[in-house]
């Protein structure tokens, strides 16, 4: 409730900003930029405005404060008070950079798995455990849903469903203990040592061998993406191509069309990223993220 009274108090300013013009281009000379407004078609949308906000809160003050604002007819509306009071509020800006501070290492994993140079399946649950233990650290949040726990019993839900007249269910189970207890090639120097260096999948498919059952359930697992962000660029490529002028296409000549087309850029994309070393970063890393391009000053 009180996260949700401080998006509502910020949107206010916001919008009060955005609806006048003379104040608009005031808030533009005294804060030196823009603020970031709340869009439909991004994730984390609130927490990008707040943040936003944040960094304009000297400037904003200075605007609300100033002899402009004091003569002008908007600071003697009941609007503009009530905007006024909000800005100049301490405990607004002091719950809002409490709320960011929450926000923020969520907002990083998201930006994480809504990439697409590698597969993120394999660093979800790490990239989670870091963020919980971030936030039990920093403002005591409470353990919740996620622990070891659950993912031995997901585990054990997997193994039941094999059938059990079938031989690769010992194997099955003699491999995921030889993983869990480090033996054999899972156990050796060298394994142990890649653990932290190689993409899940990769280790899975240099030191997986001993466990073939397992090692190509895990590539298949590994190998998957956890944002849904791919397919909806997927549809956006699609309905590029069936416009109404290209409505009569038949169907298998819309998917040729659709498949090329994506992959083209997937190509593009990938030729880029070598070039720029995207894939270098360490992906668990997720309080040593570069901020987006529009959230900068």
């Amino acid at each position: 409730e009180n996260i949700s009274n401080v998006i509502k108090r910020a949107r206010t300013i916001t919008n009060y900003i955005y609806n006048h013009g003379w104040l608009l281009a005031k808030m533009r000379e005294f804060c030196k930029g823009e603020i970031i407004r709340p869009a439909t078609t991004r994730f984390a949308t609130n927490y990008i405005a707040l943040d936003s906000l944040l960094k304009k809160k000297s400037g904003l003050k200075q605007l609300f404060t100033s002899e402009d604002w004091a003569n002008h007819n908007f600071s003697r509306s009941n609007a503009g008070r009530m905007v006024e009071s909000i800005v100049l509020d301490h405990s607004f800006w002091t719950q809002s950079e409490h709320v960011c501070q929450v926000f923020e290492p969520l907002y990083k994993v998201l930006r994480i798995v809504d990439t697409e140079v590698y597969p993120t399946m394999g660093a979800i649950y790490e990239l989670m455990r870091v963020v919980k233990e971030e936030l039990e650290k920093k403002h005591g949040a409470r353990p919740g849903v996620g622990d070891d726990g659950t993912l031995i019993r997901a585990v054990h839900k997997v193994y039941s469903k094999l059938d059990p007249a079938s031989p690769a269910v010992g194997q099955f189970g003699n491999e995921l203990t030889w993983f869990k207890d480090a033996r054999r090639t899972f156990g050796e120097p060298t394994s142990v040592a890649a653990r932290t260096k190689m993409s899940p999948t990769e280790w899975w498919i240099m030191y997986g061998t001993d466990a073939p059952t397992v090692r190509k359930l895990a590539i298949k697992v590994l190998s998957q993406t956890t944002s849904s962000s791919a397919c909806e660029r997927n549809w956006s490529t699609f309905a590029l191509i069936h416009t109404k002028q290209r409505n009569r296409l038949a169907h298998s000549r819309l998917e040729k069309l659709v498949y090329c087309y994506y992959n083209m850029k997937l190509q593009i994309r990938d030729k880029e990223a070598e070039i720029d070393h995207v894939d270098r970063g360490d992906p668990l890393d997720v309080f040593d993220i570069a901020a987006e391009d529009d959230d900068t000053e």
